[in-house]
């Protein structure tokens, strides 16, 4: 269900990149952080700290038919002979039908291509250091899948892998499970991503000995709202307050690894798991984070009023949902 009256849930595991991704040599929670842009009709988001496999329904609700995996880095070796797995031999054990064009000149082995359908189970326990994933309306040939594999191989930071390859429209890069970049032809794409950031950072916060736990998504106008102030966030992934309810402390602002997180927040993202609803306020002043720690800084005096961003088509006055 995905309305208001059965809004979604996902379930966060003990192994997602927030809790099995640190900081510094104190072992810090890897923090939230987010970027979301449009480029000429191309809508996307990067950050941290997402797995593929925590995007799967996310990326197969957006894609085409057919999708193909290129640039894969894994860790599954031949039990017999210790080399590394090709695509398509980690396909077939999988039980996934799949084609497979060499694309050996481009720097790795093959590009796969699937059924849409059947990405989550080729992503199964696979848990790849880097991967790409393109989508196609139909059949990829030879020489289609060496233009994706160029495309991809070429692109930088601040290019658009779809703004090469008009038939193609949505496209995921990760890197080490944990950095993720995602574009879509359609502007909703970066809201659904950037909810399932939320969702995987409640869950983190909520996970103390349990293996998983199932946390309702925040609803897209919650998620509009919060895009409506910045496209850059980051924050820090904290402990549940004393009533049970999850704070996710969130700063107006760029984070780059190995760079400080903002010294105050400008945002808070409330979860209650009780009720599975979630509201934004403005943290209470002087509350926020130490740098660099993921720590929260000490109160100051006073507070600010609950955020409110105003009516419209894409923000709900109340901002509880």
């Amino acid at each position: 269900m995905t309305d208001k009256h059965h809004p979604p849930t996902f379930r966060v595991e003990s192994n997602s990149a927030f809790r099995t991704n640190s900081v510094g040599l104190a072992g810090v929670p890897f923090p939230l952080a987010a970027e979301v842009f449009e480029r000429d009709g191309v809508y996307g988001i990067g950050g941290a700290a997402v797995r593929a496999a925590d995007l799967v329904d996310v990326l197969e609700a957006f894609a085409q038919p057919v999708v193909t995996v290129q640039s894969l880095g894994h860790y599954w070796f031949d039990p017999e002979d210790h080399r590394e797995w090709t695509p398509g031999e980690i396909a077939r054990d999988q039980g996934v039908e799949a084609e497979a064009h060499d694309v050996t000149w481009a720097g790795h082995s093959e590009l796969l291509v699937l059924r849409r359908g059947d990405l989550g189970r080729f992503l199964a326990e696979l848990y790849p250091y880097n991967i790409a994933v393109l989508d196609a309306p139909g059949p990829v040939s030879a020489a289609a899948a060496d233009e994706m594999a160029l495309a991809v191989g070429t692109s930088g930071p601040d290019t658009s892998v779809l703004q090469e390859l008009p038939d193609a429209g949505l496209y995921f890069s990760g890197h080490d499970d944990c950095y993720f970049h995602v574009e879509s032809r359609d502007p909703a794409l970066p809201v659904r991503v950037f909810a399932r950031l939320l969702t995987l950072a409640a869950g983190a916060a909520l996970l103390v000995d349990d293996e998983a736990v199932t946390v309702v998504e925040p609803h897209s106008e919650l998620v509009r709202a919060i895009l409506a102030r910045s496209a850059h966030w980051s924050g820090p992934i904290g402990e549940p307050e004393p009533d049970g309810t999850v704070r996710l402390d969130l700063a107006a602002g760029k984070w780059r690894l190995g760079t400080r997180l903002p010294a105050r927040a400008d945002l808070s993202a409330r979860y209650d798991p009780t009720t599975g609803r979630w509201h934004l306020a403005e943290p209470e002043a002087g509350i926020g984070t130490e740098p660099g720690t993921g720590h929260r800084a000490e109160p100051g005096a006073g507070s600010r009023p609950e955020f409110d961003p105003g009516p419209g088509p894409d923000a709900n006055p109340d901002l509880t949902f």
